[in-house]
């Protein structure tokens, strides 16, 4: 009986665990980049704050993101664009972005 009990109880609490967020998109913040004519490409950046190149040359007008992340933007020209969060953000001059970086808010 005891034997029993500890077996379920030990089951019902890894099915809870197993549950729980550990990274995943958490750890990911989902970046939109629109262009002219309703161009646009999509990319996930790590939220640690590592730097990722951007390779599409698409010129970007706006930047939007669906994270819980503060991400910064670098364009070919110069710009610098932040993203807090949940947010679209326009990118001034339009230019392509040649990288990013991202943190997860706290």
């Amino acid at each position: 009986m005891k034997l029993t009990l500890l077996a379920t109880t030990l089951a019902a609490l890894t099915s809870i665990t197993s549950a729980i967020p550990t990274g995943g998109h958490a750890d990911r913040a989902f970046i939109t980049f629109h262009g002219a004519a309703d161009a646009s490409f999509s990319m996930d950046f790590p939220t640690d704050g590592s730097t990722v190149q951007i390779t599409d040359v698409l010129s970007i007008s706006k930047i939007s993101s669906t994270s819980h992340a503060v991400c910064h933007f670098k364009g070919i020209d110069g710009s610098f664009t932040q993203v807090v969060g949940e947010q679209t953000v326009d990118v001034g001059p339009p230019q392509t972005q040649v990288w990013g970086t991202c943190w997860r808010m706290q």
